[in-house]
């Protein structure tokens, strides 16, 4: 699939896919460490929701520049979550998520590193 990225539609994939991957990291540290706090379910629920909003429509900018198919897996799997926030279901689908992006941002790092980008 690298064969058909063009140099700008690589560097628009990698940039994209290193963000919305580093936004996942980000956010489930945050999550996971209000979860630790011991600051209750809700406190825990409404933070997930706060960050889990920002976090869905960055995914969707991402897929509508590069039309990229992982962002919109990750985008059904936050929002499987959304709709029963629980840092244990994050936690079970964070890893899918990133490991989706990273797929992608590979692929788009493939086609810069062969013209001298990466």
């Amino acid at each position: 699939m690298a064969d058909e990225l063009g140099l700008e539609e690589a560097f628009r994939l990698f940039t994209y896919s290193e963000k919305v991957k580093s936004c996942l990291m980000l956010s489930f540290k945050a999550i996971e460490a209000v979860a630790r706090a011991g600051l209750g379910d809700d406190a825990v629920r409404k933070v997930m929701e706060a960050i889990l909003d920002p976090l869905m429509a960055e995914v969707r900018l991402a897929y509508g520049v590069t039309g990229q198919i992982s962002f919109r897996e990750v985008e059904a799997l936050l929002s499987s979550v959304a709709k029963d926030p629980r840092p244990e279901r994050l936690a079970a689908e964070v890893p899918r998520a990133i490991s989706s992006v990273a797929t992608a941002a590979a692929e788009a790092a493939e086609v810069l590193a062969r013209h001298g980008l990466l």
